[in-house]
């Protein structure tokens, strides 16, 4: 991953002391030179305050600081670019910047990368790399804006004779799948092991606020429909942001995803839930969806004020909340798997009154088909009315059926 930043040290040097008289700053055990041009690279400052004053210019100045530290802001005064090797150097540095009031060198501190720990190991990654819209503001900037607050700056330790110290940024959160994030990010590919490995990113992606690669993360599937020449998109009903999805009536309602996508592709929904059914109404002779629980709440929060009508929230005497959400569909050109076995088109009029021979022994005015997998599209139609349009379904009819797709262990 490339470490490299925009950000850019200004060469220029103000007149504040004589470039070529050389000046002395004890600090802790080491005796440093340096010349007038160096100590004003960074000003105004505490040693241009100290050898500005007429009765300092020839004196030693002393400070019972870290001379390991100072040697690399030693080099930052005499014009070069340093960088803190991990994030305890960072707040080292950070101390004694603030305690100097070198408003350059704190700049770049605080504006060149992000330092941390993760899971026990150190991380240094440009700011640019998480700066694109939705994945900042983040975890970091929120958490560099609390850290860098100086007091110094503020007035708050006056009679302090050294900075308190401070403590680097540091979480509790796997360094793997960190270093999988950063990964993504710095490369634009996304490699997923495996869908427990996609859970586990998503997780981290939420957690530091990573909102436009949790998009990328979430699972999906653009193509082209060569009948209609449509981009659709396939992206699961949990996913799906209100906001982002658009019905009108003059076509299929479109989805396009926040911060990543540019233009909005036709919405395929997938629903993976065991309160979603088909009935067929074999006396009446059509049929329609019925949603319950949080997959009819999830759909009705999705799709209203459009059909509310259609939605239905009960209390029940024992104080629990029956929620129903009833909704027209079209199967004409839906590819449809029945107890394990693909179906013919327009299979379910067989159970219509007076239907097939094979669906006699299926008794009662209604046939509740289980939908254990579907795909639709949405469209509006019929004054308005919210149709879901089949394109790929796999149903039961029984328990057997059911059983007959659980597997062993």
């Amino acid at each position: 991953m490339s470490l490299s930043t925009k950000y850019q040290v200004d060469p220029k040097i103000p007149a504040v002391l004589p470039f070529e008289k050389m000046y002395s700053i004890q600090v802790g055990d080491r005796l440093f030179r340096l010349s007038g041009a160096s100590v004003s690279f960074d000003s105004p400052s505490y040693f241009t305050s100290f050898f500005g004053r007429k009765e300092n210019e020839n004196k030693v100045l002393t400070v019972d600081r870290s001379s390991a530290v100072f040697d690399k802001i030693c080099s930052h005064l005499q014009g070069y670019c340093i960088r803190a090797d991990n994030e305890y150097e960072l707040m080292h540095l950070y101390a004694d910047a603030t305690y100097f009031n070198l408003q350059k060198l704190l700049k770049q501190l605080t504006e060149d990368f992000y330092y941390c720990n993760v899971g026990g190991l150190s991380f240094r990654f440009p700011q640019d790399l998480v700066a694109g819209e939705g994945n900042s503001p983040n975890y970091f900037t929120v958490a560099y804006q609390t850290t860098f607050q100086s007091p110094y700056f503020r007035g708050e330790l006056k009679d302090v004779i050294r900075p308190p110290p401070q403590s680097p940024i540091v979480i509790k959160r796997s360094a793997k799948l960190f270093t999988d994030l950063l990964n993504a990010l710095s490369t634009g590919r996304i490699c997923v092991d495996n869908e427990n490995h996609r859970r586990q990113l998503l997780a981290e992606c939420r957690y530091y606020r990573f909102l436009a690669l949790e998009q990328k993360l979430i699972p999906h599937k653009i193509q082209t429909n060569p009948f209609t020449h449509c981009e659709e998109i396939v992206i699961a009903l949990a996913d799906v942001k209100k906001d982002c999805l658009s019905i009108t009536c003059a076509g299929p309602a479109v989805y396009k995803r926040p911060f990543v996508d540019a233009k909005a592709r036709v919405l395929v929904l997938q629903i993976e839930s065991e309160e979603a059914s088909l009935l067929i109404h074999t006396e009446l002779s059509f049929v329609n969806l019925l949603f319950t629980g949080a997959t009819a709440r999830r759909l009705y929060t999705l799709l209203s004020p459009l059909d509310g009508d259609l939605y239905e929230s009960t209390v029940l005497e024992d104080g629990s909340v029956q929620e129903k959400l009833r909704m027209f569909v079209s199967l004409d050109e839906c590819s449809f798997t029945l107890n394990g076995h693909e179906t013919k088109k327009n299979w379910y009029m067989d159970f219509f009154a007076g239907g097939s021979e094979n669906t006699q022994s299926l008794n009662g005015d209604v046939i509740d088909v289980k939908l254990l997998r579907s795909q639709w599209t949405v469209n509006s139609k019929d004054q308005g009315r919210l149709w879901f349009n089949g394109v790929l379904a796999d149903g039961v009819l029984d328990v057997a059926n059911f059983n007959r797709r659980r597997g062993f262990l």
